[in-house]
């Protein structure tokens, strides 16, 4: 009921654009139980019930394009579930989620955060930008077309020049006459392109983490997952810049169910 009246009592700008995404609760008090965790309230007997949430508003459209992807195919979705939440539960662990960790997800055609803390979802934002944008800057830069910056990315993407060793003196020969404004392309050059735009994203994400309030409270530091995770050396770098321990975040190896539906997947899906 509290969840609902939440959501129904959110002041959204413009309705006809925007809905709510997810409503996360983040507390709860009776009586004197001030601040409570909701595991902690339940079965309690009190006069009054408090509860404070935070409510995740995206545009109206891109929920209808999903229903409208599913229908063509004709499947009928039982529930919508928020998808940071769902990530965060395949990758992360309870002590991470509880000590204050914050999952850095660069994808294809975004990035996002989302931070955990006291086994809550505490903040979560994202940008435009992702692997999809670096994969551009290779295209622009060097003349290729995009399926081949693509592959290049995938096959000698790396982030930090510097530490590239004996790795950034080797040569990647080009053998696409037709769109490839250079035969040769030197592995040092590719990670200079790639590192300038990783730097831009990791910044604006810094950036978001500072915003939430939570920067000094990531006990864990953070989990990065997403396409460009197995880019060389990206971890490294975001632990230069932001000083946090990382690792990677894979999938957990076991089913997930989620509000007493049946497991979705045997492996999860980050």
């Amino acid at each position: 009921y509290l969840k609902s009246s939440a959501v129904d009592s959110y002041p959204i700008d413009n309705p006809e654009k925007n809905v709510s995404f997810g409503v996360i609760a983040q507390s709860f008090s009776a009586d004197d139980y001030i601040n409570s965790i909701e595991s902690d309230i339940v079965g309690m007997v009190s006069d009054t019930l408090e509860g404070k949430f935070k409510v995740f508003v995206g545009r109206q459209r891109d929920s209808r394009n999903i229903d409208k992807t599913l229908e063509e195919v004709g499947i009928v979705a039982a529930k919508k579930f928020f998808v940071p939440e769902i990530t965060a539960k395949a990758v992360l662990n309870s002590e991470e989620m509880d000590n204050g960790v914050a999952l850095m997800e660069i994808g294809g055609s975004a990035s996002s955060v989302t931070i955990y803390k006291g086994g809550i979802l505490r903040y979560y934002a994202s940008i435009p930008f992702g692997g999809k944008t670096i994969t551009n800057d290779i295209k622009y830069e060097c003349g290729f077309h995009e399926h081949l910056a693509e592959n290049l990315k995938l096959g000698f993407g790396a982030c930090m020049p510097e530490k590239l060793q004996n790795m950034s003196e080797k040569i990647i020969q080009i053998n696409d006459d037709e769109s490839a404004s250079y035969p040769e392309l030197p592995v040092k050059y590719l990670s200079e392109i790639i590192t300038c735009r990783a730097r831009e994203i990791i910044e604006a994400i810094l950036f978001m983490i500072q915003e939430s309030g939570y920067a000094d409270k990531l006990r864990n530091g953070v989990v990065l997952t997403g396409g460009c995770a197995n880019l060389t050396n990206l971890s490294n770098l975001i632990k230069e810049m932001s000083g946090y321990n990382v690792r990677i975040g894979y999938p957990k190896t076991k089913a997930i169910t989620f509000e007493g539906y049946p497991a979705i997947c045997e492996t999860g899906a980050a």
